[in-house]
């Protein structure tokens, strides 16, 4: 009876859509700022509109975030002392050095955790349908370790618009060192931000993976039992949102290696 009353304590595991669609917020948001550039670029000065341009991109990309952040806040619930993974979770979680001030649980399909700057550990209403309070440990520890990891994938869209407001400046100087005219002198400077944009998002995806393979090394660490780790992770992969009976029988080659590096990287003691 405890037991049914703490999972009707839980959110549905259906994403609000504010939270799924955010995404398409960025997109439009961005194509009305390209669109209405083009009347600015008809009216101002080259400088004027190259600073408005680039608030412009920060003001959406710092909106978009702050967009996120309040939905998960408002979509999420306080989890309750009485629900068995809540004692669990807040020791594991301390003994990783973090300080839980916070614990909450947010609606979410997939077997999810993460923990923010402000102190609070939030984990996914999948995690606590479908996982053993050790099991999500391992999660845990992986997600704390990961931190803010992904949102660095916006650095390199970022840069890319930052680097919009010194390109007038960098054609202007073309121009006047090699006597370039004046749209080939653009194609060289955009080619250039084009350049640098592949490049950050290349970095930031080996980047991202060097940090996913270091927190599978925390999780094994921290919780001393690498199966444990590899059986949280099979079941976050088997309970993913749109996962086959063939996906399930045949794991993709990433995961495969992901498990043989994880058992294969753990100490002698803990395998």
């Amino acid at each position: 009876m405890g037991q049914q009353q703490n999972q009707h304590q839980l959110p549905e595991d259906k994403v609000p859509l504010v939270v799924e669609y955010l995404w398409l917020y960025l997109i439009l948001t961005i194509g009305l700022l390209i669109a209405y550039s083009n009347q600015l670029f008809k009216s101002l000065p080259l400088t004027n509109w190259s600073l408005l341009f680039l608030l412009g991109n920060l003001m959406i990309y710092a909106s978009w975030i702050a967009l996120g952040w309040w939905a998960r806040a408002t979509t999420s619930l306080p989890l309750t002392d009485e629900h068995p993974m809540a004692e669990s979770a807040g020791t594991f979680a301390a003994r990783t050095g973090k300080r839980i001030k916070r614990l909450r649980v947010f609606p979410s399909p997939k077997i999810d955790a993460y923990y923010t700057p402000a102190g609070s550990l939030y984990l996914s209403s999948a995690l606590l349908r479908h996982l053993t309070p050790r099991e999500a440990e391992a999660i845990i520890a992986h997600n704390i370790h990961l931190g803010s990891v992904k949102w660095v994938l916006l650095i390199p869209s970022m840069s890319f618009a930052i680097l919009g407001f010194f390109s007038s400046s960098l054609q202007n100087w073309l121009q006047s060192r090699f006597g370039l005219p004046f749209l080939k002198a653009a194609y060289i400077v955009e080619f250039g931000r084009f350049a640098i944009l592949i490049i950050s998002v290349w970095l930031g995806y080996t980047w991202n993976n060097r940090r996913a393979k270091a927190a599978d090394a925390f999780a094994v660490k921290v919780t001393g039992d690498p199966d444990r780790v590899v059986q949280a992770i099979l079941k976050a992969y088997f309970f993913s949102p749109g996962i086959t009976q063939g996906s399930m029988e045949i794991p993709p080659n990433h995961l495969r290696e992901r498990i043989w590096r994880i058992r294969e990287n753990a100490p002698a003691s803990e395998r």
